[in-house]
């Protein structure tokens, strides 16, 4: 039976145990992985009035997001599990739960 495990990526890096259990978790279902960031809004007061900063600081962060995630997928790769990424943008609860119910997961990992 295939699964999804879902291994959310916060602001930090996890620990070496967060992928070690995340790689004993899937390599013992032959599951596919998805590694899932949020990038929270900032608030336009927090960046002042302009618009064009607001917009290069989400884009920024987007992007950081989803290079922070490529050493993890690397090392999951290796070791032949089929992994996605994708970066969202909102409050974390929803967007997690709606990832999840989006590519139909079986277990979410915080």
């Amino acid at each position: 039976m295939h699964r999804r495990v879902r291994l959310l990526i916060d602001c930090s890096r996890p620990g070496d145990s967060v992928v070690s259990a995340i790689l004993w978790m899937a390599d013992s279902r032959h599951a596919d992985v998805l590694l899932v960031r949020v990038v929270e809004p900032i608030p336009p007061d927090a960046v002042g009035s302009s618009r064009h900063r607001l917009v290069n600081s989400v884009a920024a962060r987007m992007r950081e997001a989803r290079e922070s995630m490529t050493p993890i997928a690397a090392r999951l790769r290796a070791r032949g599990l089929r992994v996605m990424t994708h970066v969202r943008r909102g409050a974390p609860v929803p967007e997690i739960l709606a990832a999840a119910r989006e590519a139909e997961v079986d277990f979410i990992a915080p």
